[in-house]
């Protein structure tokens, strides 16, 4: 797995996130996927959630990266920056609301 990507599964999604800074997001998405089949427990079925961090790194390149992983995989990306806590909010406030969800 790159340095660049992680993939974390708590018992209510997969959620898998990537610096932008990275050239190689869909490569490293597909690097996530199949480690997650290969693991097994079903966890690439998981409700998914993408999110794209450094955004500060990418301002120019935000929308671009953003539609093109929508056009992929049919969800909009989170996009954050821990740094300047751009959408540090939004990221928070789903992961709260995938996993009340799961708890209800």
């Amino acid at each position: 797995m790159s340095a660049n990507s992680t993939s974390i599964q708590p018992d209510c999604l997969a959620w898998s996130f990537f610096g932008g800074d990275n050239i190689n997001i869909l490569d490293n998405y597909f690097t996530i996927h199949n480690e997650l089949k290969k693991y097994g427990k079903n966890l690439n079925k998981k409700k998914e959630l993408i999110a794209i961090s450094k955004v500060d790194l990418i301002r120019k390149k935000k929308e671009t990266i953003s539609e093109l992983i929508e056009n992929k995989f049919g969800s909009k990306p989170i996009i954050f920056s821990s740094f300047s806590k751009d959408g540090l909010e939004d990221l928070t406030a789903l992961l709260f609301s995938y996993c009340t969800e799961k708890n209800d």
